[in-house]
């Protein structure tokens, strides 16, 4: 018998934030949390955009040097940075044809680099109406 013994030595819970982009349909307002700007590398003031790869439909945030949607800190203290842009709120939930007034996605820890830009998927399936 071989056994692998589990005990509170070697099983200690060990919290990881999970890092998620929070959607205000209704509001327009995208809230990244801590862990989310960790990933992506962005802070207060810097610029972010969003991608859509119409051939594989598939959604990505990614820090922009230009023309992005500048980020702020969130007033809740949280770490968290918020932007708001309602027509790219309106082009995610006409995609997902989600009807919620708020939804979730979560940010996947590889980029996909493309020209230099890391391209951080961003999880959108979780954004259905049942």
């Amino acid at each position: 018998m071989k056994l692998k013994i589990f005990n509170s030595e070697n099983c200690k819970h060990i919290q990881r934030k999970t890092p998620i982009v929070s959607i205000e349909f209704q509001k327009g307002l995208f809230r990244i949390n801590g862990t989310a700007a960790e990933r992506i590398g962005i802070k207060n003031n810097d610029q972010v955009s969003v991608a859509f790869d119409e051939q594989d439909e598939l959604w990505y945030i990614f820090k922009s040097k230009e023309n992005g949607f500048f980020v702020r800190d969130n007033a809740q203290k949280d770490g968290s940075l918020i932007f708001n842009s309602a027509p790219l709120t309106r082009r995610i939930a006409d995609f997902m044809n989600y009807t919620k007034k708020s939804g979730r996605c979560i940010v996947g820890s590889e980029p996909v680099t493309f020209n230099k830009v890391d391209y951080f998927p961003l999880i959108v399936e979780n954004l259905k109406n049942d």
